[in-house]
């Protein structure tokens, strides 16, 4: 069962890590909120340092669950960038 939760974790990290690492992809992310009318927030980063960063993170993706299908659905478009 802890298996799943790691799994789980791990995407969400990779899916921000790659988030911040372009500005285009944070453009399109910001426009897919604005669209579906939910405030945008920028991804929060895990970080080994800070005991709650997990937590924000997953609550940051969790957020932004109705964005993430039309963002997802946009990802050829962004990976000619």
């Amino acid at each position: 069962m802890f298996a799943i939760i790691d799994d789980a974790i791990a995407d969400v990290r990779g899916i921000v890590t790659r988030l911040r690492a372009s500005t285009l992809r944070l453009h399109f992310l910001f426009k897919a909120s604005e669209e579906k009318g939910i405030s945008y927030r920028a991804p929060v980063p895990d970080v080994r340092t800070r005991w709650n960063s997990t937590y924000d993170m997953l609550r940051w993706a969790l957020d932004l669950r109705p964005v993430s299908y039309q963002f997802v659905s946009r990802i050829d478009l962004i990976k000619r960038y």
